[in-house]
């Protein structure tokens, strides 16, 4: 009898993971594969704390986080997702530190989901940040960094076609988010478009120039009108445990 209810000893809570041996090999080959694509694009790691103080996390995030009392009384909360600890990070530590930031995060998440098939409240996730900058040039450098994570952790490739083309069946015109009718007075130096076999353009190691704070919505509506499986979570964190899922702006 544990808590007023009777549970096996080894049960552990409805919504938390475990991952053993080859399920805990496929991810984390999943994550080195992701991994090799940030750093390729000179995204920079960034690893923020378990936990803060609870009012960084608001809006609707507020509801479902797992708070609790500090030993000095103040009220802290396990991180429900990363984009909220990154702009407070990039606000203050790395405040002095040149636009645009590239950053890539990796790691649990923790918030409350409704008891339901297939939804977890312990998940992890893969992403990443691109502060300041050039706004369109951010969506088509995350879009295109997107596309190469899913190749390299070997996704289907009916699910997001190389070189930019739309899968089939997929609505003409612009995706959602983006905006349809681009300015004509783009940066110069921003590439006019892909390569028809998915590589980067030549002389970009990089990524695009630029760079933009970009809202996770517009990314996300962006990525799923091309056929892409985008995290639900704000912040463009990413659902249940699929690391290769996750790249977003924010």
């Amino acid at each position: 009898m544990a808590n007023g209810s009777t549970r096996a000893p080894a049960q552990v809570p409805p919504g938390v993971q475990c991952f053993y041996g080859d399920e805990a090999r496929r991810r984390r080959a999943i994550e080195e594969r992701v991994v090799a694509v940030f750093e390729g694009w000179d995204y920079e790691e960034i690893i923020p704390p378990l936990f803060d103080y609870a009012d960084v996390f608001g809006g609707e995030l507020q509801a479902r986080t797992y708070s609790f009392v500090g030993r000095d009384g103040s009220l802290l909360a396990l991180r429900p997702d990363f984009t909220s600890l990154l702009a407070k990070i990039a606000a203050g530590r790395l405040a002095q530190r040149p636009a645009p930031l590239r950053l890539y995060y990796s790691g649990e998440v923790l918030r409350y989901e409704p008891p339901r098939a297939g939804r977890q409240n312990e998940l992890y996730q893969m992403g990443l940040e691109l502060l300041g900058g050039q706004r369109v040039a951010a969506d088509a450098e995350v879009l295109a960094i997107a596309a190469e994570c899913l190749e390299a952790a070997g996704v289907d490739a009916g699910q997001m076609p190389g070189g930019g083309a739309r899968p089939s069946g997929a609505p003409s015109g612009p995706p959602p988010g983006l905006p349809s009718d681009l300015p004509s007075d783009l940066p110069s130096d921003l590439p006019s478009d892909l390569p028809s076999d998915g590589t980067r353009p030549s002389g970009a190691p990089s990524g695009f120039p630029g760079g933009g704070f970009t809202q996770s919505a517009e990314v996300t509506a962006a990525l799923e009108a091309c056929g892409l499986s985008m995290p639900s979570g704000p912040g463009g964190a990413g659902p249940g445990g699929d690391p290769a899922a996750s790249p977003s702006a924010g």
